[in-house]
């Protein structure tokens, strides 16, 4: 099991996009992945269950990640997070 806290330093948070293509990046794993936000959490192969955290810019989430692929998916779900989805809002 590999987890990690992750501040969402974008403008927006993660809404609608970022839920899709964390979902997206997930659903080409095995591995199970949990994303906890103010004490809820969401699996993160669900859209609507990543929306639905609500989780806010210039916030914290941790990242869990548990399977037979999980460092895979761990190091691509990190990047994007701590950098691609900064990024794309410049865009």
């Amino acid at each position: 099991m590999l987890k990690k806290l992750i501040d969402i330093n974008n403008k927006y948070g993660i809404h609608a996009r970022p839920s899709s293509r964390i979902s997206e990046m997930v659903s080409q794993h095995q591995s199970e992945v949990v994303i906890k936000y103010n004490d809820r959490d969401a699996d993160a192969s669900s859209v609507m269950s990543l929306i639905l955290l609500c989780v806010e810019p210039q916030t914290q989430i941790e990242l869990i990640v548990e399977g037979t692929d999980e460092e895979q998916i761990f190091s691509k779900l990190v990047n994007y997070l701590e950098q691609e989805l900064i990024s794309e809002e410049s865009h």
